[in-house]
């Protein structure tokens, strides 16, 4: 079994470093253009969010799509919408070392304990014997990769996952290996 997780297709709300949580923003075009579509997979799962959903479709064009809400980011709560510079400098103690700490909670957010539960429920439920290939969002594959023991609650938000580009990870006996845009991917057990 192989589990292939894929965060999402860059957005301009990505460049423009505004928080988006579980706001429903669509993947900049042309870095949808540039995707090269994947290798083949048994099955392949979407968190319902437009950035996901869409950069699934251009990796498996024609595949089934399995839209699950599990997969979705962190809802933000009344951050979503703003820049991140100023929340930033509203509540610099949520911010140390200039990195949100993963154990706050925005104002209405998801709480980590709700993210931990959703991810590992999802982990749980992966078909041992399929090559499963997941696209969500940066917070759920670094939630992915907390469970895994490949991440630390402090180093979090220090190191995001770059979008389309192989992160590989270890959960257990199984793989997970994110997808470069170029097909190219890396595993590690």
């Amino acid at each position: 079994m192989s589990l292939v997780a894929v965060r999402h297709a860059e957005t301009a709300w990505n460049r423009y470093r505004i928080f988006m949580g579980g706001l429903d923003v669509e993947p900049d075009p042309a870095a949808l253009a540039r995707i090269v579509p994947g290798p083949t997979a048994d099955r392949v799962y979407a968190s319902p969010l437009r950035r996901a959903a869409l950069t699934a479709a251009a990796l498996f064009p024609g595949a089934d799509v399995i839209i699950d809400d599990r997969l979705r980011e962190r809802a933000m709560g009344e951050w979503e919408g703003r820049p991140k510079d100023d929340v930033r400098r509203e509540r610099p103690a949520d911010f140390p070392g200039g990195h949100l700490d993963v154990t706050v909670t925005p104002p209405g957010g998801e709480e980590l304990d709700a993210l931990v539960a959703r991810v590992g429920g999802f982990l749980a439920e992966v078909p041992p014997d399929e090559h499963v290939v997941v696209v969500s969002h940066n917070g759920w594959i670094r939630t992915a990769q907390y469970l895994a023991g490949e991440a630390t609650l402090a180093d979090f938000h220090a190191h995001p996952v770059p979008q389309l580009v192989p992160t590989p990870l270890a959960v257990g006996d199984q793989r997970i290996v994110v997808l470069s845009s170029s097909g190219a991917s890396k595993a590690r057990r």
